[in-house]
């Protein structure tokens, strides 16, 4: 018969929900990614047990012990017990011991084992000694407030209580949320357009990330249809990159290595700059005299660790309107990689992106979409030139590493410099820095935040 399960909200803020269900001919179930954190008690042939279940960054198959009754109190989100932290029950539990059918021993003290209906007077208990805690600032955002705090601080208030980054919280929701409606039936293009997923195949990930995979209707409602956020742009003809990278030997002839993204650690955005000694970004190939086998290896290296691209409008026009007819020749193997790699143009002014294959047009919040592609699977984000594009990311505090190839020459005026004169103070950490044959620096820094 498998697991029959039964729920009740609750009306105590602490409390997400309270359940109950029992086992019968069932060994394993597929546990869904959950942001929630649990209080769990299971009977099994006269055994009482019970754990505290962290928050599940994805799914998994997990053992199911048969023919036992179980019990639990998933809590709400920015609900804490302070002496064990969220961050460490993410993924894992911990046991509590002594437990007996009707008491438990909790920080030193003897508990009643609660049951399905009187969930609430325990947890209220638990509350009265501070046992449980309840993170203000979360309860606030989640209820669609803006708290009078920094971004920066409430994405640490966030981590303390939950164990989570907002986005990571934001993705589970939403997976769950699409594998309910596709089980209602709903077309995935229209779940596609509602939920704000770029396309179905990041619906279908997302889907086999966080519920483990799609519902069994998936195939009948999957209808081929376009990205709600592609639509069309121009022409240009730009080929110094592919000088750039051919002579660095492109990784595999071309084919970029399949996404290598390890569970809840969070994608790079990584851009890599030719400048100046004065600062200049702008057409390098006016004033670099030189190009050595040591750029090229550094700019393939990036490349290899890449298979997502980020484009400011002005590069995007320019390369959709060369990349595309390149299918032959010394450029042939960077052109395969680009022209295959998901693109993400940001651009106020673009109409569309559809003229370039695996592109899509970023139109609005900036920081929303990349954090997005950050907690997606994948290897890194490249950014591709486009300096402008660079500096809205530092500011935001997205880029995750900038790698400048510092050239010793000074371009001089009437060239657009990386940095403006009225840019902000901003701190950077040397992670590396070593010359090159032809005397120009790398140099790579982290933001420091």
């Amino acid at each position: 018969m498998g697991l029959e399960i039964e729920s009740r909200p609750s009306e105590l803020p602490y409390i997400e929900r309270v359940w109950r269900s029992r086992s019968e001919d069932v060994s394993a179930m597929m546990s869904v990614a959950t942001s929630h954190w649990e209080l769990v008690f299971w009977e099994r042939r006269g055994e009482t047990r019970a754990a505290v279940l962290g928050p599940e960054a994805k799914a998994s198959r997990a053992p199911v012990p048969g023919d036992a009754v179980f019990f639990g109190i998933s809590f709400a989100l920015g609900t804490s017990m302070p002496h064990i932290p969220d961050s460490r029950l993410v993924g894992g539990n911990t046991a509590i011991p002594d437990v007996t059918r009707r008491s438990l021993w909790l920080k030193g003290s003897a508990w009643h084992v609660p049951d399905f209906d009187n969930a609430e007077a325990f947890v209220r208990r638990m509350v009265r000694e501070g046992i449980v805690d309840l993170e203000p600032t979360v309860t606030a955002v989640l209820g669609g407030a803006a708290p009078d705090v920094s971004a920066r601080t409430l994405q640490r208030r966030f981590v303390a209580a939950t164990g989570q980054t907002q986005g990571a919280i934001r993705q589970v929701r939403r997976a769950r949320q699409a594998a309910v409606l596709i089980q209602e039936g709903i077309p995935a293009p229209e779940v596609v357009h509602r939920l704000g997923y770029f396309d179905q195949p990041h619906l279908a990930r997302s889907l086999k990330r966080y519920v483990g995979r799609p519902p069994r209707n998936w195939a009948r409602l999957t209808r081929r249809s376009r990205c709600r956020f592609c639509t069309r742009p121009a022409p240009e003809r730009l080929r110094r990159f592919s000088a750039v990278v051919d002579r660095g030997g492109l990784p595999g002839g071309g084919k970029p290595r399949p996404p290598d993204h390890h569970g809840g650690t969070m994608r790079k955005v990584v851009s890599s700059l030719f400048i100046s000694l004065d600062g200049v970004v702008q057409v390098p190939n006016e004033w670099q005299f030189e190009f050595d086998e040591e750029m090229g290896a550094t700019l393939a290296g990036t490349l290899e660790s890449a298979d997502t691209i980020l484009l400011g409008g002005r590069t995007f026009t320019e390369w959709a309107g060369y990349w595309p007819t390149v299918t032959s020749g010394e450029d042939a193997g960077f052109a395969k990689w680009i022209n295959e790699s998901p693109k993400y143009a940001v651009s106020s002014t673009l109409d569309g992106v559809d003229d370039w294959a695996n592109s899509t047009l970023i139109k609005g919040d900036l920081a929303t979409a990349v954090n997005e592609l950050r907690e997606a699977e994948g290897k890194d984000i490249t950014v591709a030139g486009s300096p402008t594009l660079v500096r809205s990311l530092l500011e935001l505090d997205l880029l995750d590493e900038l790698v400048l190839l510092i050239h010793p020459v000074v371009a001089g005026e009437g060239r657009k410099k990386l940095f403006a004169d009225d840019t902000a103070l901003k701190k950077l950490r040397l992670v590396s820095a070593r010359p090159t044959s032809s005397g120009v620096i790398i140099a790579t820094y982290h933001p420091t935040r």
